[in-house]
């Protein structure tokens, strides 16, 4: 194999070629046999793309050499991000395998424990062949700090981040408190916050204001769909004083908070909104956690709530996070909510005095 080519001859007359896998991959030859390797790491965009160049490449193989062409992905479970790849097995898993596909899964049970190295060893397909039993305790203390990163690489199950609560769950417990009365609401720092699902299934809408010292979030209400938000939602400001509604103008919540924008004919705005900018918006989760850790935000326990905190999975921006609803494994507007109407509460509320020290 030279570094020109990066080809090997065979005898037979074929040629194994290695690639890399990028949007050129597959572009300018014809192949009999294409083995698509590790591909967890792929995005849905980076497979498309690869595939897109691939695929042609065997259309003619089967007229001309008689011999049905191949393509193989093969690859170990992934992560939250494995959009191509966690949408592939979950298919496949389900059933919905076509005619000419073929489908092997090797794993752990997920029910099983994976620390247990003899189950580990009898769920590997590699175990006695690319190695063995005893090898195995070597391996595990070679993740010690990366228990899903184990459960990924030799128990085949997929690291979704599920593990690493944004919201600890003891946290979680910890910050619970009583439900707001709501005849006795601090309407001077009462602020809504408002989110709909990825799938646009449901409409979350969260309040939270001052009380006893520290600002207190609770879901008001869960809405199917959208519709019927926004008269929802000039229900609650006509009864609570006009308190701000945060929503963030992008992403799945954007149809809805193009309609709060709206004006009336008079050109006065229909709806109150909070003014916090992107940047809050943004930082609405790095906020809450903060003041949950700190004790000065709590949180009224509701199921979806409580549900959506437990799945929840972040997202890195450079230094920061955002929640992620694509990678989250079920909806997590609730909380979505719950951090902007935190986030429009305290920004309502007077700065803490100044304090000079002598």
């Amino acid at each position: 194999m030279s570094n020109g080519s990066m080809a090997l001859p065979l005898v037979n007359g074929s040629t194994l070629r290695p690639g890399s896998m990028t949007e050129s991959s597959g572009h300018g030859f014809q192949g009999d046999f294409i083995n698509l390797d590790e591909v967890w790491a792929l995005s849905a965009l980076q497979a498309k793309q690869i595939l897109d160049g691939f695929i042609p490449t065997t259309t003619t193989r089967m007229r001309a050499t008689g011999v049905r062409p191949q393509l193989w992905i093969t690859s170990t479970e992934g992560t939250a991000e494995s959009e191509y790849y966690n949408a592939l097995l979950d298919r496949c898993r389900a059933g919905d395998i076509p005619k000419r596909w073929a489908f092997f899964d090797w794993g752990l049970d997920p029910a099983k424990d994976s620390e247990d190295l003899d189950a580990v060893a009898s769920a590997h397909p590699g175990c006695g062949y690319l190695f063995d039993r005893r090898q195995l305790k070597d391996f595990r203390d070679q993740f010690a700090d990366d228990p899903a990163g184990w459960r990924r690489a030799f128990c085949n199950l997929r690291d979704t981040s599920s593990t690493e609560r944004v919201y600890p769950a003891a946290l979680w417990t910890e910050t619970e408190t009583a439900p707001l009365d709501l005849s006795a609401l601090d309407l001077d720092t009462l602020a809504f916050g408002v989110a709909v699902g990825m799938e646009s299934e449901s409409t979350a809408i969260a309040a939270a204001c001052r009380r006893d010292g520290v600002t207190v979030v609770q879901i008001v209400d869960v809405l199917p769909g959208t519709a019927g938000a926004a008269e929802r939602l000039a229900d609650l400001q006509s009864r609570y004083g006009g308190a701000p509604i945060a929503i963030d103008r992008r992403g799945p919540s954007a149809p809805l908070a193009d309609r709060l924008h709206e004006v009336a004919a008079d050109g006065t705005p229909e709806y109150r909104l909070s003014d916090i900018g992107n940047t809050e918006i943004v930082a609405a989760g790095v906020l809450m956690l903060d003041r949950l850790m700190q004790r000065q935000v709590l949180h009224v326990p509701d199921p979806a709530l409580d549900d959506a905190a437990a799945v929840a999975v972040r997202r890195w921006v450079a230094d920061s996070w955002v929640l992620s609803r694509r990678n989250s494994e079920q909806a997590i507007n609730a909380l979505e909510a719950a951090q902007l109407a935190v986030t429009a509460s305290l920004h309502a509320q007077p700065a803490a005095p100044l304090q000079i020290f002598g």
